[in-house]
């Protein structure tokens, strides 16, 4: 009597677990990470998206002296309120993904720019940090683990 292991049916096992598995948990720690890293994004001014850890474009004259006088202290850039920061949510959240956005209807102007305004990108445009994807990596690692320790 011998038993014959293929990898390859192995392989079509596992991706089938895999596949059969409810992600939405694994997505809402993901999603509750990318939270944490744009907030800590506006935290360092742009400068944790930034690869080359640049901050955003500094505010213009009219724009501090403006702050200064209306009280809003300190002079930090995209925080004047923390209104937009904290309208930052996770939107949607299943199976296939977690999606962050935000409704104010302004903050694509503040993200691309407009006119005499620069980008002020709050979201990761292109990858993420290191950090980041160690962490999603280990929740990853964990999501796998607990499947199959059911």
């Amino acid at each position: 009597m011998n038993l014959e292991l293929n990898i390859e049916d192995l392989k079509i096992d596992i991706i089938r677990m895999l596949n059969n598995a409810d992600k939405t948990p694994f997505y809402r720690k993901v999603g509750k990470r990318m939270l944490s890293a744009i907030t800590y994004n506006f935290e360092m001014e742009g400068a944790y998206f930034n690869k080359d850890g640049e901050t955003w474009a500094n505010l213009a004259p009219f724009t501090i002296e403006e702050r200064y006088k209306t009280g809003y202290t300190p002079i930090t850039i995209l925080t004047r309120t923390q209104r937009l920061r904290k309208s930052i949510v996770m939107t949607s959240i299943d199976n296939n993904g977690v999606e962050i956005g935000t409704n104010l209807y302004y903050a694509r102007e503040l993200y691309y720019g407009r006119f005499n305004m620069p980008a002020r990108p709050f979201f990761p445009e292109n990858e993420l940090p290191e950090d980041v994807l160690q962490d999603i990596a280990w929740l990853y690692e964990k999501f796998v683990n607990d499947i199959f320790d059911k």
